[in-house]
């Protein structure tokens, strides 16, 4: 019984420090935030709603396009703030209404207003915007 009574208190103390030694493993795996989506918003010029393959366009192929329609998350209810790029871009950027700006944002920018690259900047995000 000596050594069924020891092999137990044995155990119990290996038990101890594994819990010791893991314990703190566990609170900060617990502390880390849960991994935030990759965000990629594409707006393109004189691109109609059904012009996609994802939209059922008989011929069009747009196969990489399709596959990010696939892998992520389609908004399929909008509008656009403007029926050309900048009043389209600035409703984006902003969340404001292009007529709102006393100078045209092509040629005199957003102002002081804050942009949704600046938000996502602010909460760690990396930004990149291409094109225009």
């Amino acid at each position: 019984m000596i050594t069924s009574h020891h092999s137990l208190a044995r155990a119990g103390v290996n038990l101890i420090v594994l819990l010791v030694a893991i314990f703190p493993r566990l609170l900060v795996h617990a502390a880390e935030p849960p991994p935030r989506p990759n965000i990629v918003f594409i707006l393109a010029d004189d691109l109609g709603y059904g012009d996609l393959g994802c939209q059922g366009h008989p011929y069009a192929r747009t196969p990489h396009l399709d596959r990010l329609a696939r892998q992520g998350t389609r908004f399929q209810q909008f509008y656009v703030t403007g029926i050309t790029c900048c009043p389209s871009r600035t409703g984006f950027m902003t969340s404001k209404f292009p007529a709102t700006y006393r100078a045209y944002p092509a040629g005199a920018g957003f102002g002081e207003r804050i942009t949704v690259t600046e938000l996502l900047r602010r909460v760690g995000y990396a930004t990149g915007h291409f094109g225009k």
